[in-house]
């Protein structure tokens, strides 16, 4: 009841799951109150029933095309609001974090082209940077490139608000530029070379990979 639903399909197109946005969610009330929570989820099925597997499931994923980038969002609405602008090549994490299991269903399905545009805000941009140092750093197979909503912005925000004409305007970032701007410039100058070299050798053109050195020297004065 005063739920809107999203089926949850798995890689070939099958409803697995349903995820329910609450429309009575009031972040105010006691965590005991059922307006408290935000979305109300299928459980995670096991062994036995191996259907919904939520840490290797992209909101979306079957509807993508492996030949184009992969943008891959935060939320169901971001995803639905985006196809329709014309923003037709994305998927959703679902409010997880991306996981092993996440990275095996990209390659196993042949998207190699990845965009992480998650929420704009601080929680957001904070995630990106956690699945960048953990999950996608030093990983060559994958080429990664991070997309920043303005103003904190999400993509439902900015795409309704602006159209999908100013969102091809967004500067695309490579996962180096983007986490080496990211960088307290308190930070160590060793520490912030040991850190950004995993993103180096995440780059396959050795002539990018040299810029990046370059780029780095300059950046920390660190030979």
């Amino acid at each position: 009841e005063n739920c809107l639903v999203f089926t949850i399909h798995d890689e070939y197109g099958r409803p697995v799951g349903f995820a329910a946005r609450n429309l009575d969610y009031n972040p105010s009330v006691p965590s005991d109150d059922p307006r408290s929570r935000k979305y109300v989820n299928s459980a995670t099925t096991g062994v036995r029933v191996n259907l919904y597997q939520k840490p290797r499931r992209f909101y979306g994923l079957h509807l993508c095309d492996k030949n184009q980038p992969l943008f891959i969002l935060e939320g169901y609405t971001d995803v639905l609001t985006a196809r329709q602008a014309g923003l037709t090549n994305c998927c959703a994490l679902g409010g997880t974090a991306l996981t092993v299991e996440h990275l095996e269903t990209l390659r196993e399905f042949g998207f190699y082209d990845i965009v992480l545009a998650l929420d704009g805000d601080i929680a957001g941009q904070t995630r990106i940077e956690s699945i960048l140092d953990n999950r996608l750093a030093g990983v060559r197979d994958l080429r990664i490139r991070v997309l920043v909503w303005p103003a904190g912005q999400d993509p439902d925000d900015f795409i309704r608000a602006h159209g999908i004409e100013e969102f091809h305007k967004l500067k695309l970032w490579s996962a180096f530029e983007w986490r080496l701007n990211r960088v307290s410039e308190q930070s160590d100058p060793g520490d912030i070379c040991s850190d950004m070299v995993a993103f180096i050798v995440n780059e396959p053109n050795h002539i990018l990979q040299e810029q990046m050195c370059q780029t780095l020297h300059n950046y920390t004065c660190f030979s």
